[in-house]
């Protein structure tokens, strides 16, 4: 099966909100999607790492000029 990327910018967004936007959108995902999250808010960036940790979940974070960018995808069980 060919893997996909979902997009969820929750930029301008403050916490907690990009934090439980994307534990809402994480239920809708496979383990062939990846969840690639947009945010501005650094306390949101923690949080995001500890809700993937919580959830056992695969996560790379990319800092850009203004944004981090989370991709995430389930672990294979």
């Amino acid at each position: 099966m060919k893997k996909k990327n979902i997009k969820l910018d929750l930029t301008g967004l403050k916490c907690p909100l990009p934090v439980l936007k994307t534990a809402k959108k994480i239920k809708d995902i496979s383990k062939f999607e990846t969840l690639e999250i947009t945010v501005d808010d650094q306390s949101s960036v923690d949080d995001l790492k500890e809700l993937c940790e919580n959830r056992n979940l695969n996560f790379v974070e990319e800092k850009n000029e203004n944004s981090f960018i989370f991709y995430i995808t389930k672990k294979n069980l």
